[in-house]
């Protein structure tokens, strides 16, 4: 066998089909259909303990004209990734090492630091963040109030929103 794939594994479905890839890619693909989710774990621990290359997706491929592709040219379906295509849905559980692949997003470190510098330059925030404390009157010192301090300052604004609260429902209340 060169490689075993799973198809339709995915969430809420209660089969999945299995396809056996022989080496010699002239030989059909071997499919067993509908075996029961519950079977999943144990199938991929027998493939595992195989040694047998896996992958998992949640679409049925359709076999014949991957294999054209394969016979086509051989050699040249393997320098394109081989069975690679196979993984792009699975967990990559066929027990081989996977490359570690790079963000197709590269920067430099000067393209960083120009970055850095002109959001800086841009930022507002930082700048008039203190001018806007001051300016609401608060009375917050350099190193901020303590939390005792928080929580008495919030529960006198509780008390003085639900005093203003009730004024206004005694309001509604008389124009009726």
């Amino acid at each position: 066998m060169e490689i075993a794939h799973l198809e339709r594994v995915q969430f809420g479905l209660k089969n999945f089909d299995l396809v056996f890839v022989f080496k010699d890619f002239t030989r059909a693909p071997y499919h067993v259909n509908t075996i029961p989710v519950e079977s999943l774990e144990d199938v991929k621990d027998f493939l595992d303990s195989s040694d047998l290359a896996f992958t998992e997706g949640p679409l049925n491929l359709n076999w014949p004209t991957i294999m054209k592709t394969v016979t086509a040219d051989t050699h040249q379906f393997f320098i394109d990734g081989g069975w690679s295509f196979l993984q792009n849905d699975s967990d990559d559980e066929d027990g081989e090492e996977e490359e570690d692949e790079e963000s197709a997003f590269e920067i430099s470190e000067s393209e960083l630091e120009e970055a850095s510098e002109s959001s800086e330059e841009d930022s507002e925030y930082d700048s008039n963040a203190s001018a806007e404390a001051s300016e609401d009157g608060s009375d917050v010192d350099e190193e901020g109030e303590s939390w005792d301090e928080l929580e008495r300052k919030t529960k006198k604004r509780d008390r003085e929103s639900a005093l203003d609260e009730e004024d206004r429902g005694r309001k509604k209340q008389r124009k009726r």
